[in-house]
């Protein structure tokens, strides 16, 4: 598999195409992504109508939430938020996670 910058793997999650960043610390199957391996988001299935109508979801795990895990994963984690329709916290991310990926 090609191995991309991290800017590369979240551009090919918000396109559904799976991916992973040079060293492996940032991947995605095309709907899911992780940082190592906490799921920091989800993208709806192409074609699927979620309940929320939204497509991109990011838990925040950074420091100004409350929710720091590390500073590659706060790193991860922005970057993606920078292309969600949504950031929730992560108490909240497991119902995105069920309506987007049923």
């Amino acid at each position: 598999m090609k191995r991309y910058k991290n800017e590369g793997v979240i551009t090919r999650w918000t396109e559904g195409i799976k991916a992973s960043s040079y060293n492996g610390a940032l991947r995605t199957d095309g709907v899911r992504l992780w940082s190592y391996d906490l799921l920091i988001a989800v993208r709806a299935r192409p074609g699927a109508t979620t309940q929320t109508g939204l497509q991109l979801a990011v838990a925040d795990f950074t420091a100004p939430s409350g929710n720091f895990k590390t500073v590659t994963t706060s790193t991860h984690v922005n970057a993606a938020k920078r292309c969600a329709d949504i950031v929730v916290d992560p108490e909240n991310f497991d119902q995105f996670v069920i309506d987007f990926t049923v």
